[in-house]
């Protein structure tokens, strides 16, 4: 993901064959094409491996840096 000139990891659930962005889940359970037990456990599943992989990330970051530094 895009933020200014830095680009950003993002991790995206896959409906039916499509990314969809976390945000847009709810408007699906409106419209009736996700079920709000699925978007429990999504939204669980999202923040479970977001945190692990801001981890990932922040580490590949300090080893880049370090392997620059070298």
């Amino acid at each position: 993901m895009q933020v200014g000139a830095v680009a950003l990891p993002e991790i995206f659930p896959v409906l039916e064959g499509q990314m969809v962005p976390i945000e847009e889940v709810p408007k699906l359970v409106e419209e009736g094409k996700l079920q709000n037990e699925r978007t429990a456990s999504l939204e669980r599943k999202y923040d479970q491996f977001r945190q692990e992989f801001t981890v990932v990330y922040r580490k590949t970051l300090a080893l880049s840096r370090e392997l620059a530094t070298e």
